[in-house]
């Protein structure tokens, strides 16, 4: 089952990769292989063997396809997330991942170990996390953020790609990714000129320019 939802998101990248134009991918919430358990009457766990792990996405539908020159998490190194430079516009690209909920994998990138929602959920609820039910961005992500991508120096512009609203109100269903406060407020403070506190403490964009 993972190889058939595999080749199914290889020939649609094959397809972007004819284009002859750059190629950044990020993952979404049907794309991790736990799609079948969102109407949960279906009834059964969730199957994690056959789940996209942040390694198996990495290195099957991402690194084939983008420039070899995109900059990842120093601290996590299978992140999805990642920025881009076009150093001749002074703009930087931040991919996020709206989809961090980090299962444990084995060296080949077969999850092992979902990510506990609620272990005392019923059979038609799910007991794990998973790209049906964790939106939003994780509090390493959100490290990277302020740390090592809004990092790029004067007069440069950041552009942000997110496969969903980085908050409630830009979220068509009103839902609030996890973390997602956290991020429009470092993007505002960046906008801003003010200084934000984060996991990591307090962020100071007072002086920077783009």
């Amino acid at each position: 089952a993972r190889e058939k939802a595999a080749g199914q998101i290889t020939r649609q990248l094959n397809a972007l990769a004819k284009s002859g134009k750059m190629v950044f991918v990020l993952m979404g919430n049907h794309d991790d292989g736990t799609f079948h358990r969102i109407y949960y009457p279906w009834g059964g766990e969730i199957h994690k063997e056959i789940a996209f792990s942040d390694k198996y996405w990495r290195d099957h539908f991402m690194t084939p396809y983008m420039p070899e020159n995109c900059v990842y998490d120093s601290q996590y190194p299978w992140s999805k997330y990642y920025y881009y430079d076009l150093t001749d516009k002074k703009t930087r690209i931040i991919c996020l991942d709206a989809i961090d909920y980090r299962a444990k994998y084995d060296s080949n990138g077969v999850i092992k170990e979902l990510p506990i929602k609620d272990a005392a959920a019923s059979d038609e609820e799910s007991k794990y996390w998973s790209g049906c039910s964790y939106w939003g961005f994780s509090e390493g992500q959100m490290n990277w953020l302020v740390n090592e991508a809004m990092t790029a120096g004067d007069d440069w512009d950041y552009m942000f790609f997110s496969h969903i609203g980085i908050d409630v109100s830009t979220q068509t269903n009103y839902y609030e990714p996890h973390h997602g406060t956290t991020l429009r407020n470092i993007i505002s403070a960046y906008q801003n000129r003010k200084s934000v506190e984060v996991g990591v403490g307090t962020v100071d964009f007072r002086n920077v320019t783009g």
